[in-house]
């Protein structure tokens, strides 16, 4: 939950929004030291959606953007003993916590803290080398203005013919709905990614 600041319609005014776009690595970290990996499940049923990330006999390389604890790598990682991941998260407290977990393998997993809005990718993934990339939860939180720059940042990782799997909230999905009954929260931007 965001706190303090005027809002208009339930939104922030502008000094907090760019105060909170600013802060928003001192705000993760401090969710990931509170939460540690007790806060979201494991995504076992993204292999069930996504026919790209289902084992399939052949080495691969994915790189999951906004891993957070690795709820979705470690998953993966156990059912498809071929795969190897990149997989970066804004956060550092997040990538701590990815690194300390028991089924981390450095000789499959590179864990690594990337703001994927500014900072090179290549400097932890080769270029060319991925076959699958995943963003789950992770469009939604990237603002509108640094969105091209992001997409082109993970293009420079893709082979040719990747696939770019995405998962995130949608104008008037059950999730947005529940954040909506909570009075309590205030959006930073109305809908950034929604069709005017």
């Amino acid at each position: 939950m965001l706190g303090g600041g005027s809002e208009v319609d339930g939104q922030l005014s502008s000094f907090w929004k760019k105060k909170y776009e600013k802060e928003a690595g001192k705000h993760w970290n401090l969710f990931y030291k509170r939460n540690k990996a007790n806060f979201f499940k494991d995504r076992h049923y993204l292999g069930l959606e996504f026919d790209a990330l289902a084992p399939n006999g052949c080495r691969r390389n994915l790189l999951e953007l906004g891993c957070g604890v690795g709820n979705t790598v470690f998953p993966l990682v156990e059912k498809d003993e071929l795969l190897r991941v990149h997989c970066c998260d804004f956060s550092v407290e997040a990538i701590k916590l990815v690194k300390e977990n028991p089924k981390y393998n450095s000789e499959r997993i590179n864990a690594f803290v990337c703001d994927l809005t500014q900072d090179r990718l290549e400097d932890n993934v080769p270029s060319h080398s991925v076959q699958v990339a995943t963003l789950i939860f992770v469009i939604s939180a990237i603002p509108p203005h640094k969105l091209l720059q992001s997409l082109l940042n993970i293009a420079g990782t893709l082979e040719p013919g990747a696939h770019v799997l995405v998962r995130d909230y949608a104008v008037g999905d059950l999730a947005e709905e529940r954040l909506n009954e909570k009075k309590a929260i205030r959006k930073m931007v109305r809908q950034w990614h929604s069709p005017r």
